[in-house]
């Protein structure tokens, strides 16, 4: 689950439009205050975080990093 990674803080799923199948799953994820430092410090180590979340999941997804 997204939501036992160390690098996570909060995580919240919900719906969105997909033509194929009408709805997929959106994680909208926060990470915690060590990971996001690190991603603040260097881009690769954002992807890096990222591919780790991704393997703690069970469902196909498409990955789309943001930042506030």
């Amino acid at each position: 689950m997204i939501r036992n990674h160390p690098d996570v803080d909060e995580v919240c799923v919900v719906g969105a439009p997909d033509l194929y199948s009408g709805e997929v799953p959106v994680a909208l994820v926060v990470l915690g205050d060590e990971a996001k430092d690190r991603a603040e410090k260097d881009d690769n180590e954002m992807k890096k975080i990222t591919i780790s979340i991704l393997k703690a999941r069970s469902v196909t997804v498409r990955p789309v990093c943001m930042r506030n």
